[in-house]
């Protein structure tokens, strides 16, 4: 559903671009990859800027949280966005990679392609 994929990565860009520090960018990286046997497309949305704290990562897809630069920032949001990004793409059989460290965070959407 190009649509629901298409919201999917609106909402990982929405919140790199609200988490991103001025004057910093946001990259997005497609790419092919052949694992276990199948063919995905990657893609990878990363941002410099405020890091998420490790203890947080665990929460970072859970419905209506908001992690601590959010409300320190009070910056807007219901905390719903990555929640229905990974529900759309786990809908289409595929998954969610994060990773944050030393001010860069990058999420990567894994769709197979067969």
């Amino acid at each position: 559903d190009a649509v629901r994929l298409a919201q999917a990565l609106g909402e990982i860009m929405d919140n790199a671009v609200r988490f991103s520090l001025a004057g910093t960018e946001v990259t997005l990286t497609v790419k092919e990859a052949y694992v276990a046997e199948r063919t995905w497309v990657t893609i990878a949305v990363q941002n410099t800027g405020v890091p998420i704290p490790s203890e947080e990562l665990p929460r970072v897809f859970e419905r209506f949280h908001r992690g601590s630069a959010a409300e320190i920032g009070q910056l807007p949001g219901t905390g719903v966005g990555l929640s229905i990004a990974e529900a759309i793409v786990h809908a289409h059989g595929g998954y969610i990679t994060l990773e944050s460290e030393e001010g860069t965070t990058t999420l990567e959407m894994w769709l197979p392609v067969t």
